[in-house]
């Protein structure tokens, strides 16, 4: 599914291919099926570590396809037993992949070593036959994967990570110290229950995963004390798996974190493991917990299918100029204490392809369009290293056309600008330039708007008044030498605290932000071209209409809103943080 490029405007504060014909039947069989297999304990099956084919047991003869053309290993977390990829079978099965899951007895103590050199023998032999071998690793898999793709990289075309274990001391120290100490070991049968269940919660968001059935949470219940010690302490285990092995990894990789995972650092993790993994592209769930190939929205086979992971020569390339994802991590730190601050508040998210404040979580990077004087002074530098391009209509159509996307302020500098008195008016220029080239390109355009900016700075001088006072001509001088608009004089604000003027435009109030986004439109639908001026006119004020109701709405919204003031939000955050402290504490007593 090839993702479709955004344009954000405001004021300036495939679907998966269908199986077939021959593969549907499979496909229903799959999504009825109750429970994925366990090993047959009576033929020994279970006694020693294997390579399940759970098609064979879950679809009768007469519905299986004869050959496909790729083998998918599942290769699963702490419980070894493959049941965490059974929601997944269906469409992976739809997308044409055979299936394997590595089953490892929970009698096995076996370290990493051996049990690579049992299990790469074996993943030669299912190999045979097929076109690509895609490895899919999660959680303590995705360690095990790791070893894999090394010791059978001759056979292993690409490689899925999910969550992985792969940095336990720094992703969950409490986990790290239990391993070290082994004294899950020492747990008695009611008191290790009485720890998983507490788990439990933690390892899966329960209200992103719609089945009643008690087996589809059960894989911890294949682990016993003994063995669930056994494996923690092998997670401890750096030494075999050192930051040179990690580079010497060739094939692509698709690194998943979960961005909402309450049992490892994942987001933290996937940066460390895409910085060190040569041919590896992180993709974030942004609202996955840690086993998030049990949860409904989630579809691994879409997520390979939208990354090239489906066919054996397909790419998984970012656009060449895209900003790289370590580099959006780090912008979000930086914002990270003025996002605490101002406790941004989204209402339309639901018009988003898919629904965030937090945008970069969900794929896009935006590319923000701003006023090329910044490039005069090293503030232009910064901004480029963020994702910013000089506001142009040729950078904004290269950057689209590469399938990026772009936030535009069709106001410019203008609306910037702004005059006291002026707070949140819109300076549209009268061309239609932002909305032709989104026609022409088969952009959607997503409208919003934004309240708080405006408020968030004390003007200590406008335009109108430095253009009227003993430093006007300088001024005038200047702009005319740097080619600028006159009327995009920046204001002078005033310093926090107190009523002096400040070079640098600090925020003098802690105001909360709103945004609202408004229906997008998205212009493949649209029924004229860009030789209509007259529409694209219409379209053109409609974009503009629907920022002015989003603002207007939000001034609403911020009137009725308890938490506007800092001190107001600082004490309501602090309120829900006791009581649902409390509430954990009595629940966990029952």
């Amino acid at each position: 599914m090839k993702k479709r490029a955004l344009v954000f405007i405001a004021s300036a504060s495939t679907e998966l291919q269908s199986a077939a014909t021959q593969n549907g039947s499979l496909v229903d069989d799959l999504a009825a099926v109750p429970s994925c297999p366990t090993p047959d304990f009576s033929r020994g099956v279970g006694t020693h570590v294997t390579l399940l084919n759970p098609l064979k047991v879950l679809v009768p003869p007469s519905a299986r396809v004869p050959h496909r053309r790729s083998l998918l290993v599942y290769v699963p977390g702490m419980d070894c037993t493959g049941q965490g990829i059974r929601p997944q079978l269906p469409s992976l099965v739809a997308a044409g992949h055979d299936i394997r899951c590595v089953y490892i007895p929970s009698s096995n103590r076996s370290g990493w070593s051996s049990l690579t050199a049992t299990l790469a023998p074996l993943l030669r032999h299912e190999a045979k036959g097929y076109e690509q071998v895609i490895l899919v690793g999660e959680s303590f898999g995705g360690r095990l994967a790791l070893h894999l793709a090394r010791a059978a990289d001759d056979v292993v075309s690409r490689l899925v990570l999910v969550n992985p274990s792969t940095n336990l001391a720094q992703s969950n120290k409490l986990a790290s110290i239990v391993g070290h100490t082994g004294i899950l070991a020492l747990f008695p049968e009611p008191l290790y229950e009485f720890a998983q269940n507490i788990l439990l919660p933690l390892m899966v968001k329960r209200n992103r995963v719609s089945s009643t059935d008690d087996d589809l949470l059960s894989p911890i219940d294949f682990v016993p004390a003994e063995c669930a010690a056994f494996r923690l302490s092998m997670l401890n285990d750096q030494a075999e798996l050192s930051d040179g092995e990690l580079r010497s990894i060739q094939m692509p990789t698709l690194i998943l974190s979960s961005a909402k995972d309450r049992m490892l650092a994942s987001l933290a993790e996937g940066i460390r493991l895409q910085s060190l993994i040569p041919n590896s592209k992180r993709v974030i769930l942004p609202d996955s917990g840690h086993m998030a190939l049990l949860e409904d929205c989630i579809d691994l086979a879409e997520i390979m299918d939208d990354h090239g992971f489906h066919h054996p020569n397909a790419s998984h390339d970012q656009p060449n100029n895209a900003v790289p994802d370590e580099t959006m991590d780090q912008l979000g730190d930086i914002l990270g204490p003025w996002r605490f601050l101002t406790s941004p508040f989204i209402s339309g998210a639901d018009n988003l392809p898919s629904p965030s404040l937090l945008l970069f979580l969900r794929g896009f990077k935006c590319r923000t369009l701003a006023h090329p004087g910044h490039w005069m002074s090293a503030v232009g530098t910064f901004f480029e290293k963020y994702g910013c391009v000089k506001a142009n209509k040729f950078e904004a159509y290269r950057v689209l056309k590469e399938g990026q996307h772009v936030l535009l302020f069709p106001g410019g500098a203008r609306e910037v600008c702004k005059r006291k008195g002026e707070e949140y008016k819109l300076f549209w220029k009268p061309t239609t330039d932002f909305v032709r080239m989104a026609i022409r390109l088969n952009a959607i355009i997503v409208p919003f708007g934004a309240l708080g900016g405006d408020e968030a700075f004390k003007v200590f001088m406008d335009s109108n008044d430095i253009l009227q006072s003993p430093l006007s001509n300088v001024v005038r001088q200047v702009y005319t030498a740097l080619n600028l608009d006159i009327e995009s004089v920046h204001p002078i604000s005033t310093f926090p605290f107190t009523n002096l003027p400040s070079a640098i435009p600090f925020p003098y109030y802690l105001k909360r932000i709103y945004f609202h986004f408004a229906e997008p439109v998205d212009t493949s639908r649209v029924d004229f071209d860009i030789g209509d001026r007259e529409k694209c006119r219409e379209l053109y004020m409609l974009m503009k209409e629907r920022v002015e109701k989003s603002i207007n709405l939000l001034k609403q919204v911020r009137e009725d809103d308890p938490e506007r003031e800092l001190q107001e939000r600082m004490v309501a955050r602090l309120k829900r943080v006791l009581p649902a402290t409390r509430r954990r504490a009595s629940s966990s007593l029952v």
